[in-house]
């Protein structure tokens, strides 16, 4: 029987195209959310005759939509990290510094690529970084 700790190997490709129906997901649920928001407006606007059962109806699937959004955000997200962990753990040891591997993992979640195209930044702070600490090794000792 399988344990929580028991690891799994996905295929990275999974985890791509895993992301990418989330994406679509977080898309899809946005529209329906906007189209219910609109529809709920118009209902209101109309008059005092709309059924309250209506109203209430429209707010519990604007209400549900919003879970949804929430649970498509969550796991693109979590595919996201674990997709950026995946390839910053096969990196060269010493590659990068702490603060650069950081801010490669809190890259920005909209962007359409892994890292939010942050890759040349970071290795530009992180070359700083390193000649300031060497700098630093240097003139201490």
């Amino acid at each position: 029987m399988p344990t929580s700790s028991t690891p799994v190997s996905v295929p990275y490709s999974m985890l791509v195209h895993w992301e990418g129906r989330e994406r679509r997901s977080l898309g899809l649920t946005n529209q329906i959310d906007l189209m219910l928001a609109t529809l709920l407006e118009l209902v209101c606007e109309w008059s005092d005759a709309v059924p309250e059962e209506l109203r209430d109806l429209l707010i519990h699937l604007s209400r549900t939509t919003l879970s949804l959004l929430h649970n498509a955000a969550s796991s693109m997200s979590e595919m996201l990290r674990i997709r950026r962990d995946l390839i910053l753990s096969s990196l060269p040891k010493d590659f990068l510094l702490e603060p650069g591997m950081n801010s490669l993992r809190t890259a920005p979640l909209s962007s359409g690529f892994l890292f939010g195209g942050m890759i040349q930044d970071a290795i530009s702070a992180d070359k700083d970084d390193q000649l300031h600490a060497s700098l630093a090794r240097n003139n201490s000792g």
